[in-house]
């Protein structure tokens, strides 16, 4: 319990609720995105139906890297980066120097070095355009930068970050019975007592998950709008290419002479080995050149909380340096900076640091949404700003799950024609219209329901969809060793029969009540 004046403790008490009212929709928002962001790997391979357990860049990739090369003009070919695609493919992006109108060609193989598409344009344009990875990378977009244009995306969400901080910083003030919290739901207490309960009792047990988000959050959104310009403009005058130089070291010294490139697969053997775990991604700078540089970043390693950074040299695949999460010698700042992303993310343990950071973004969202419901109990029925609050509250927070939904079905819709990257985003935009105009036409609780029902139905679609669109099926995925698709299935059909229990009992009591109140008021 922390002792506050009487007056201290209601400037709190207004500020926790006020902050919510002010954010708390958008606050939800970054938080439910994140939560399945976590997933996100995983949902690429449920989606995909890729069943090969092998790394891609674990395969021979030398000879894929060599013909993108050999096919590109000389002016994209200053850094070629490899990486994982969907289907367990492998994409080979070929870029020229970097600028507003930096070109590029991007290149997508199959497991077995087939090319599966090609291409070429503007690196803005291209980027990100996997088809068969859509379905993870638009949730992730939305969570990371809510598709809004430039680095006012990453402001906006630092904004989320710094709000859930303000929130757990004066809820935790505001407790009078921390401990007696952890462990108070009275559920036969009347409602508006049993509320106050879980909310009290879920944001006392999310406290410490929510204090890491919101820090490693708002770093994160922060960082390139406006940290490491602003550490250039004190520490250099604003020049940030000396900034980079000063974390990375120089470069190596210009030399344009042709050189053969390193045997890459080489590159990518030693790398596994000195990593301990398989590369995850692979740069190489000015490839054919005598300058050339091979950057290998490996997965994180079980038991580890950062991933190691190793530099090779391009021309003789020899050994160079393993380079720091930040800085250039180990450092207590490189540590704390490479702790961020484990923190953030959760992907320390493997799964299931993941699914408990999935586990307390949920209860992190019930807590955003009960303490906002909280606040308008007694204010919406008083004014209608407050009841427009109210209903908005409904259309986030329910309608959100059900746009999410809708970018599934509308990336397994996509498949056949291979324009996965359009049709996921149209799903997500045609059912969050459906959950506003559901918030237009219907009042609480009927609006709660059907969007509860909604949301229910789309999700217990998405295993049918993904088979007929020629996913695997359990006993196929499971004698693959890839339980992640069984898994997927398993968990939106849990979560379907959890949002469609008893759904009739209370839609036909909300269509009574709705019944005796006559019609909707604007």
């Amino acid at each position: 319990m922390i002792a506050l004046p009487q007056r201290e403790a209601r400037l709190l008490v207004a500020l926790h609720g006020w902050s919510a009212v002010a954010l708390g929709l958008l606050l939800y928002t970054v938080l439910a995105t994140g939560t399945v962001a976590v997933m996100a790997d995983e949902i690429g391979h449920w989606s995909t139906g890729a069943l090969d357990a092998r790394a891609p860049l674990t395969r021979p990739v030398d000879a894929i890297l060599r013909r993108a090369v050999a096919d590109a003009p000389p002016a994209l070919r200053e850094v070629v980066d490899l990486a994982a695609s969907g289907r367990d493919g492998l994409r080979v992006s070929l870029r020229d120097a970097p600028g507003p109108e930096q070109r590029g060609i991007d290149v997508e193989t199959g497991p077995d070095g087939r090319v599966l598409h090609r291409r070429e344009g503007l690196a803005a344009d291209i980027a990100g355009r996997d088809p068969d990875g859509a379905l993870a990378a638009f949730l992730v977009g939305i969570h990371v930068r809510l598709y809004i244009p430039g680095l006012f995306g990453y402001v906006v969400t630092g904004v989320a970050g710094l709000a859930l901080l303000l929130a757990a910083l004066s809820g935790l003030a505001i407790h009078r019975h921390l401990l007696r919290d952890l462990f108070t739901l009275r559920v036969l207490a009347s409602p508006p007592l049993a509320a106050r309960d879980r909310h009290n009792l879920a944001g006392t047990w999310a406290l410490p998950f929510a204090l890491v988000l919101a820090v490693t959050g708002a770093f994160f959104s922060f960082a390139a709008p406006v940290g490491f310009p602003t550490l250039a403009w004190v520490s250099f005058g604003g020049d940030q290419q000396a900034l980079f130089t000063a974390l990375l070291g120089p470069p190596p010294a210009a030399d344009p002479s042709p050189a053969a490139i390193a045997d890459l697969d080489a590159v990518a053997a030693d790398a596994g080995a000195r990593a301990g775990a398989a590369p995850a991604f692979i740069r190489v700078a000015h490839p054919g050149r005598a300058d050339a540089r091979v950057t290998v970043y490996a997965e994180t390693r079980p038991g580890d909380i950062a991933a190691a950074t190793l530099v090779y040299d391009g021309v003789t695949g020899a050994f160079l340096e393993r380079r720091p999460a930040v800085g250039r010698a180990p450092s207590l700042g490189g540590t704390l900076y490479g702790l961020m992303a484990p923190l953030h993310f959760g992907h320390f343990a493997g799964l299931a640091s993941k699914l408990a950071w999935t586990a307390m973004g949920f209860c992190c969202c019930s807590v955003t949404v009960g303490g906002l419901r909280l606040w308008l109990v007694r204010r919406a029925t008083a004014r209608p700003g407050w009841a427009a609050l109210d209903r908005a509250t409904s259309v986030v927070a329910l309608g959100l799950p059900l746009a999410m939904a809708g970018s599934g079905v509308g990336y397994f819709l996509g498949l056949a024609d291979g324009a996965t990257v359009e049709s996921t985003a149209v799903g997500f935009l045609v059912a969050g219209a459906l959950a506003l105009v559901a918030g237009v036409a219907l009042r609480r609780p009927a609006l709660d329901g059907v969007l509860r029902v909604a949301t229910g139905l789309a999700l217990a679609a998405l295993p049918p969809l993904r088979l007929a669109a020629g996913g695997p099926d359990w006993a196929t995925a499971l004698a693959a060793g890839c339980p992640a698709i069984a898994f997927g299935d398993a968990a939106l059909l849990g979560l379907a029969i959890a949002l469609l229990h008893r759904p009739g009992r209370a839609l036909l009591r909300a269509g009574h009540d709705a019944a005796l109140a006559g019609p909707p008021r604007p």
